[in-house]
């Protein structure tokens, strides 16, 4: 079964966002305060925060450690759920499956008049 989970950042607050925070690892909190522009930041963070939320309603526990390949792919210590993040523009998703799974999502850029 594969279950998809998306958020728009565009109107996240402060608020929302340090809430997210505490969600979210160690390490991706250093990564996302490296970012210089606000959306990067809150799609790095929300791209994490979405994971443990879908893995939470699949009753796993909120300090689960998330790794990541020499790809940069994160993957869990189990085999038994495998996920996949998106984002561009405002959006960022979440693919999870029993079976290895990627998710891709793009920001529509042309004028349509052109096109």
């Amino acid at each position: 079964m594969i279950e998809i989970y998306y958020f728009d950042i565009e109107s996240i607050s402060e608020y929302q966002l340090q809430k997210a925070y505490s969600w979210i690892s160690e390490d991706r909190k250093k990564k996302a305060r490296r970012y210089k522009f606000r959306d990067d930041e809150k799609r790095c963070v929300f791209g994490e925060a979405l994971v443990r939320y879908g893995l939470l309603k699949k009753g796993y526990e909120k300090d689960i450690s998330i790794f990541h390949n020499s790809f940069g792919k994160p993957y869990m210590g189990k085999n038994d759920t495998f996920f996949n993040i998106s984002h561009a523009g405002n959006w960022v998703s979440v693919a999870f499956s029993d079976d290895e799974i990627g998710i891709d999502i793009e920001k529509k850029i042309y004028d349509e008049d052109v096109c």
